[in-house]
């Protein structure tokens, strides 16, 4: 409880401190803070399909790489409560610890050892991507023209590119995890023999299609959330900006990225030419909302929680 309470305080105070650096005028914050409720909706809509994709992914990696088979409604419930309970308490912990108790709670046998697994690779493909799309925004602004010139088209084929090109190893890569954690049990004292799982090309391509879809609809949560408190800010650089927020939050110990997520958003969206007012209104609605709306998203999936009998 204190640890947690500590990296709370510690993003706080990292939160406090980006603000105290940007210095927007509070003056010109408090006169652009408007609610928007169509911008809101938007954002929910990004929050729900980017929950409903991360679910149909956890779902088809967890029944290849463990025994559990669970209805796609606890997968969709429970990301949404360890999302939400994520924005309190380490989301690090909420990913490693929080998921498996949610489907031990539902129903399944497995050890937490074991559900950790296919969390692991879904880690590895979510640092994957916000790379690739980096590599587009360094191409945009420091490549040469054609980049600039066809910006969303390049972004797209950059995307599929990736998702084409992670197909091949996500059923190496789940056998990998695998072997390590039957190293870890054996070094426990617990010998433990798995036989490979196999991933065919078809459930790699739509889990890799997945991972695109989730990281899509992310990015369309944040542009609804900061847009709700009345950021105005081009699709550009909050698009570019997005990798860069993605990658920090990957590495953060802080209750929901706290701090550490904003000066990932922050830092991008300046470099982008964003003005500091916009950055402030931005980091206001996308933290008020993303509580809201994990928080709306678990209540209206309580009854999903576990499996019918």
């Amino acid at each position: 409880m204190l640890s947690a309470l500590a990296r709370l305080a510690l993003g706080g105070l990292l939160l406090a401190g980006l603000l105290y650096f940007l210095g927007p005028d509070w003056g010109e914050v408090r006169d652009n803070l408007e609610f928007h409720p169509a911008y809101f909706g938007l954002g929910f809509l990004g929050t729900a399909l980017a929950t409903a994709f991360t679910a149909a992914r956890w779902r088809l990696l967890n029944e290849r790489m463990t025994e559990t088979r669970l209805p796609y409604g606890s997968y969709f419930h429970y990301i949404a409560v360890t999302r939400f309970f994520g924005q309190f308490v380490p989301m690090l912990l909420m990913e490693f610890v929080g998921r498996g108790m949610g489907l031990r709670a539902a129903g399944s046998k497995q050890g937490l050892g074991r559900l950790v697994t296919p969390v692991l690779l879904e880690r590895v493909l979510d640092a994957a991507l916000p790379c690739t799309t980096l590599t587009w925004l360094f191409l945009v602004l420091e490549g040469p023209a054609t980049f600039a010139e066809h910006r969303w088209l390049w972004l797209v084929a950059i995307t599929v590119g990736f998702a084409v090109a992670a197909i091949p190893f996500i059923g190496p890569t789940a056998n990998i995890l695998l072997r390590m954690y039957a190293w870890v049990k054996k070094l426990r004292g617990h010998p433990l023999v798995l036989e490979p799982v196999e991933v065919t090309t078809q459930t790699s391509a739509w889990v890799a299609l997945h991972s695109v879809g989730r990281y899509a609809t992310v990015l369309l949560q944040f542009i609804g959330m900061g847009a709700a408190a009345g950021a105005v800010l081009t699709t550009f650089s909050v698009v570019g900006s997005f990798s860069v927020a993605q990658l920090s939050a990957l590495l953060a110990v802080t209750p929901g990225g706290l701090g550490i997520q904003d000066v990932g958003w922050a830092g991008a969206l300046q470099w982008l030419g964003a003005e500091t007012v916009m950055i402030a209104l931005f980091v206001f609605g996308f933290r008020a909302s993303m509580i809201l709306n994990f928080g709306l998203l678990s209540l209206l999936t309580l009854p999903l929680r576990k499996a019918k009998a």
